[in-house]
């Protein structure tokens, strides 16, 4: 497989070259054409902005004819050589100077020359030297600089002065006898900056190889109607991001279970990113204002995930105290921002639901009595399957302190907790022939919390070196207790982990270098008992230590190769692990670039998926340890393609995962519990195996002052291969989709702000119980036999907010609705037991007894939010 990839990564670079080099800039130079006149022809041409000096302007070429170049900046060098400089300061700006600017025109007695640099000795451009404001002169690349002075001036002293440095003065005779001259760093203080555009509300990052994503709950670009300033659910909105389950608001990239991509909350590691079965993330919208998503491969500070990872941001710098309240029918939040001087600044976050959803009847999906008598089908239709009604109730808390020390020193401290409590019952009623009617009662109890803390350092050592450094706590610990007559289960789990890291970065004109060091240390603790006997108990304790390094080329700010890796040490199997990364960018002009990336990384955290005897997957964490809970691996290919023109963005990208160490804990004979009232030890095994994820992720996105929105679309196929399950033989995974397409559209009109959100995936696949005869084992099944699929998910939301002023503070009134279709969508299957019945000819039937958990119906909703 390798080998193919690398035909595709060199046949991509050189297809790349070779259209950047087709792309040339011509001319024809006539010999009375001047320096304005060629700049005219140019600006024609291309919508850019040239500047020079005036005296400029009428410079002729020494060069005629028709020239030919790859870029601007050597076009014009071509038609001046050793006349001009061209600086390009971004895609559509450029300056011009004179190259021997260097050299006053001053004519004078005395000649003084030296060089200018740093306090870490790096030569500083473009430092503007002067005395008594005349005879001007600027240092060269190298920092290089000649000046003449007349006699009678060898006492008046010379200025040197550059943006974000000290400026300072020297007489001559000082220059003369130390012509080395050192600036000081003097960072600019400046004033309120009003921003009169807004940045588009999904970014495509090249430099940091992410998508980001703003939020902005008062301007109301509602991404969910139900849960519109949710970051995680509008995270889940972007391509390769599953979003097909209302229920689950993991961060699921490319064919990854949640725990496998790493979720950071103003740096402290979340375990679990859900509340209430994920109808609302863990995070509150009106708290984090900003997300970056990474699908390819991590910065190499971060690590230790095969899925992705996802920052969210908190703002730090607060000017001003304001303050927001938002309530809806199901949760309250109220947000605070506060400066407490110059130099401090506090945010609090408060969120809670006061509203069971089941009260509204939004979730009430129970039948009535169901008379299985006189039917002759092995199980019931799935229209039939008695459906359930959940009640729960969350709380969470953010908060963070930021330490404003100096213009170049920053520290915040932040602290995260949530709470969970879900009970989930039913009570089946049923006509048996024999008994009259008869009632099943099924009881599920779960409850979750997370708490975490962290702090992050950021310190401008200069203008090359800068240090960053974060520490963290963060614990995580579940429970859950399955009740049904005569069968039991329940399971527990808590994850605890601390560590910090930390790294230095020096930036230059043509490259970028990160070295850093980086330590975790993670406590597990899990319990499985079904019908009072115990399943797995287990404790594992590790630790990680890591160096990590990166280092970036830039050439002829066309192209960008990032080349870095992580060295870890993991305590439990006492081996090394090293994940290295490639990453190549390249620019076709301003608007087009080619990007691919080569990334190999290593799980330690690994995540157990536990089969009960209904059917539910329940998941719980634990630590590698290289024997019956092997390291987690995934080796990531993608190449794609930006375009970015005006206010559209086009982001194509193909990709192949291959996965490595998959866990499964599963019963060895799956099948329909057929015995009543006796206890029966069922045989479970632990499962190691591979899986492969290929697919495209394609987003079109569009962003004006008054429209905001994209479409998302994943074309995948997720597989996964076991030697103890179907004879070896690749099976689809349990999060396969082969389709998920998703529209977003927000719409401002006067105080309005209107949304309307479809979403379309391919249906789930599930192990058909109710198929599958008696203690059949998984070994003895073929291919992709009694796999079968659920119904395809669709839903659509709309939602329209009215935006006010009250008191000479911002409200909004808002009214949605959520899955306006109605369409039933259908989380998963559970089998509870068979039931056997005597059928109307005498004949013996075993009739499934089950549930359908359906995922949300149409469910209204109302907000209001007041800014104070």
């Amino acid at each position: 497989m390798k080998k193919p990839f690398l035909l595709t990564l060199i046949s991509f670079w050189a297809i790349g070259n070779l259209v950047a080099q087709s792309t040339f800039w011509t001319i024809d130079v006539q010999p009375e054409d001047d320096l304005k006149k060629i700049i005219e022809v140019i600006s024609a041409r291309q919508p850019y902005l040239i500047a020079y000096p005036t005296e400029l302007a009428n410079l002729r070429s020494p060069v005629t004819g028709h020239l030919e170049a790859s870029s601007l900046e050597e076009l014009l060098q071509q038609i001046f050589p050793k006349k001009i400089e061209v600086k390009k300061l971004d895609a559509t700006k450029y300056l011009i100077r004179d190259q021997g600017i260097v050299i006053s025109n001053y004519k004078g007695d005395h000649i003084i020359s030296g060089k200018i640099v740093d306090l870490k000795n790096e030569a500083i451009p473009d430092v503007l030297i002067y005395q008594d404001n005349e005879n001007p002169a600027i240092t060269d690349k190298e920092g290089k600089f000649s000046l003449e002075i007349p006699s009678l001036k060898k006492s008046v002293p010379v200025y040197f002065q550059s943006l974000g440095y000290a400026t300072i003065s020297l007489t001559p005779d000082q220059i003369m006898e130390e012509p080395i001259i050192a600036l000081e760093d003097q960072p600019l203080q400046l004033q309120t900056v009003t921003i009169i555009d807004q940045l588009p509300i999904l970014r495509s990052r090249s430099d940091k190889a992410s998508l980001e994503i703003k939020n902005n709950p008062q301007q109301s670009f509602a991404l969910s109607s139900l849960n519109a300033s949710d970051l995680i659910k509008q995270i889940q909105m972007l391509p390769g991001v599953q979003s097909d389950d209302d229920l689950n608001a993991q961060i699921r990239i490319r064919g990854s279970e949640g725990n496998e991509s790493l979720v950071l909350l103003d740096g402290i590691p979340v375990y679990r990113t859900d509340h209430f079965y994920g109808i609302f993330g863990a995070t509150n919208g009106n708290y984090f204002s900003q997300g970056s998503l990474y699908k390819n491969a991590l910065p190499s500070q971060y690590g230790g995930r095969t899925g992705g990872l996802l920052t969210l941001n908190s703002t730090s710098d607060s000017q001003q105290w304001n303050a927001s309240m938002e309530v809806d029918l199901l949760t309250a939040s109220v947000s605070l921002f506060t400066p407490i001087s110059k130099k401090i600044s506090w945010n609090l976050g408060v969120r809670s639901s006061y509203l069971n959803a089941a009260d509204l009847s939004s979730f009430d999906l129970t039948q009535g009595n169901i008379d299985f008598y006189g039917n002759d089908d092995r199980v019931l239709p799935r229209s039939e399957n008695i459906t359930t009604n959940p009640q729960f109730n969350f709380q969470d808390i953010n908060s963070k302190i930021s330490l404003f020390l100096s213009d170049r020193l920053n520290i915040d401290f932040n602290f995260f907790g949530s709470s969970d409590q879900l009970q989930n019952n039913y009570d089946l009623s049923y006509f048996s022939r024999n008994n009259g009617l008869e009632t099943i009662t099924f009881r599920n109890l779960e409850s979750w919390q997370n708490l975490g803390s962290s702090y992050n350092l950021h310190w401008k050592l200069n203008r090359r070196w800068q240090f960053f450094s974060n520490a963290f706590f963060s614990h995580y610990n579940s429970e859950t207790d399955i009740v049904a007559p005569l069968r039991s289960n329940f399971q527990q789990g808590a994850l605890s982990g601390g560590g910090s890291y930390a790294y230095l970065i020096r930036d230059t004109d043509n490259e970028s270098l990160k070295l850093g060091i980086d330590y975790k240390i993670n406590r597990t603790h899990y319990q499985f008992i079904e019908d009072e006997q115990d399943l797995l108990l287990g404790s594992e304790l590790a630790n990680q230590a890591t160096l990590f390094g990166e280092k970036t080329w830039f050439k002829n700010k066309t192209t960008s190769l990032i080349l870095g890796g992580r060295g870890t040490y993991y305590s439990p199997t006492k081996q090394l692990y090293f994940d290295p990364k490639l990453q190549i960018n390249h620019y076709i002009g301003d608007a087009f670039q080619l990007k691919t990336s080569i990334h190999y990384a290593h799980q330690f955290t690994r995540e157990l998926n536990y089969e009960n005897r209904l059917g539910q997957s329940t998941n719980y964490l634990l630590m590698a340890n290289g024997k019956e809970y092997p390291v987690g691996t995934s080796l990531q290919y993608m190449v794609g393609c930006d375009f970015k023109k005006d206010s559209w963005l086009l982001d194509i990208e193909l990709y192949q995962k291959n996965l490595g160490g998959i866990l499964e804990y599963s019963l060895q004979k799956p099948a329909v519990d057929t015995t009543q009232g006796v206890n029966r030890s069922r045989s479970y095994k632990i499962l190691s195996g591979e899986g492969k994820v290929i697919g495209l992720d394609l987003l079109l996105s569009k962003t004006t002052k008054k429209y905001a929105g994209w479409i998302a679309y994943t074309l995948s196929k997720s597989t996964r291969q076991f030697k103890e399950i179907r004879f070896n033989q690749p099976f689809p995974a349990e999060n396969d989709r082969r389709h998920q397409f998703k529209w977003v559209n927000t719409y401002h009109l006067g105080k309005f702000s209107f949304s309307a959100n479809y979403i379309y995936s391919s249906g789930k696949p599930y192990l058909a119980l109710n198929e599958l005869p008696e203690e059949t084992d998984r070994r003895d099944l073929d291919g992709d036999s009694y796999l079968e699929n659920l119904p395809s998910y669709q839903r659509l939301d709309l939602g329209v907010d009215f935006h006010f002023n009250l008191m000479r503070k911002k409200g909004t009134i808002g009214i949605s609705c959520f899955n306006v279709t109605n369409h039933t969508n259908v989380k998963y299957l559970q089998y509870i037991y068979s039931i056997p019945l005597e059928g109307p000819r005498g004949q013996q039937l075993n009739t499934v007894v089950g549930a359908e958990t359906s995922l949300l119906k149409r469910t209204p909703n109302l907000k209001f939010r007041i800014d104070l």
